[in-house]
């Protein structure tokens, strides 16, 4: 890894504050990551829901399988932005068919899906290219003492998530005039999947559902290769490492000036 080309101070820090880190890199990056994400994201999504049109149970259980495969998008992102480098959408598809097949991330895909620790463990995944017994040791070593607070990440996401999706309902209904009444009780159909509910209350309650996930699922994942990035500095001093490269090269110009 290519220390002196990361964009933020490499410190060890307290484990909220390593995921306040993460919210920082989104900030400075925001229009880059956005328009990445939701080009790649919102398209998939939609079509996920058209073709299960007719079953909405399955059509949320689907976008709700599948969000590890979109985080592998997202984690190529951030660990290109860290070091100041935006990947562009077709190479970032060729990375991801890459990590599908070749690396195995498809199997991780599925693991990690019924993991509340899964922002801290998909980098170990994605990035370290480790066979299984070493990554599980990996994981065994970098988890150690951090789990507790990814999994704390993964919860207070998932119901950040709910808010607005929630939110976003409320806010609808609210707006609708009094003598709406059927257009609230489709509403509330389609919010729990009825399979009668109107066509067009399914797709607002399915952009709602896919513009919730794209608020969060960034921020999730931000937090999450944060959080390992910290346990590394911990575990690898690499503050040390970089003031010692930093020293050096102050010895080699003082040495070099005239």
């Amino acid at each position: 890894m290519q220390l002196d080309k990361i964009r933020a101070i490499v410190r060890p820090r307290a484990p909220w504050e390593a995921i306040d880190l993460g919210l920082v890199l989104i900030q400075h990056d925001a229009l880059k990551l956005y328009r990445f994400w939701l080009l790649l994201f919102l398209p998939s999504g939609l079509l996920v829901y058209f073709f299960l049109a007719q079953w909405p149970y399955l059509a949320a259980l689907v976008v709700w399988l599948l969000k590890p495969l979109w985080d592998i998008l997202l984690l190529h992102f951030f660990s290109h932005a860290l070091f100041g480098e935006y990947p562009a959408i077709l190479p970032s598809l060729r990375a991801f068919i890459h990590a599908i097949f070749k690396k195995g991330l498809w199997l991780g895909v599925f693991l990690l899906r019924l993991s509340l620790s899964r922002s801290f463990r998909l980098p170990i995944w994605q990035l370290e290219n480790l066979g299984f017994r070493l990554r599980h040791k990996r994981q065994r070593l970098l988890l150690k003492n951090q789990m507790g607070i990814a999994r704390s990440l993964s919860i207070a996401c998932f119901l950040f998530e709910w808010v607005i999706y929630g939110s976003l309902i409320l806010l609808f209904l609210f707006f609708l005039p009094e003598s709406a009444d059927y257009w609230a009780d489709e509403i509330l159909s389609a919010s729990v999947h009825d399979e009668y509910a109107d066509t067009w209350a399914y797709w607002l309650l399915a952009s709602f559902n896919l513009l919730a996930i794209a608020v969060i699922e960034p921020l999730y994942i931000a937090g999450g290769f944060s959080l390992y990035l910290n346990r590394r500095t911990h575990l690898e001093a690499w503050d040390i490492e970089l003031r010692f490269r930093h020293m050096g090269k102050r010895l080699q110009a003082d040495i070099q000036a005239p």
